[in-house]
C-alpha cells in the first residue's frame, strides 16, 4: 500500500505514506497526531500564488507554514497599503 511506519515503545511513531506523499507523526501514547504534506499555497504579499507550502494537518485543522519571504499587509493613517516581508521594519 506504499506506507512504512515505525512505532516506539512509548507510543511515539512516524509513518511515511508513499501513496499521498505525507509524513505522519504521533506523540507519546499515540497522542498529538499530525500529518505533514505539501500543497499550493495562498497568495503572498508579492501577489504570486501557487508557491509550494509545507502543510500540517491536525485533525480537521490545516495550517500552512510561512517562510521568511511571507509577510503582512498594512493600511492605515498613511493612506497607502504597505506590504512587508517577515523581518522587515514598518516605519
Amino acid at each position: 500500500d506504499g506506507t512504512m511506519g515505525v512505532d516506539g515503545k512509548d507510543g511515539n511513531g512516524v509513518t511515511l505514506n508513499g501513496q499521498d506523499g505525507s509524513i505522519g507523526i504521533k506523540g507519546k501514547d499515540g497522542t498529538n497526531k499530525v500529518q505533514i504534506t505539501t500543497q499550493n499555497g495562498k497568495v503572498g504579499v508579492d501577489g504570486k500564488d501557487g508557491e509550494t507550502r509545507l502543510v500540517v494537518k491536525e485533525g480537521t485543522k490545516t495550517h500552512e507554514l510561512a517562510t521568511m519571504n511571507d509577510g503582512m499587509q498594512f493600511a492605515g493613517d498613511i493612506g497607502a497599503e504597505n506590504k512587508l516581508k517577515l523581518n522587515q521594519k514598518l516605519t
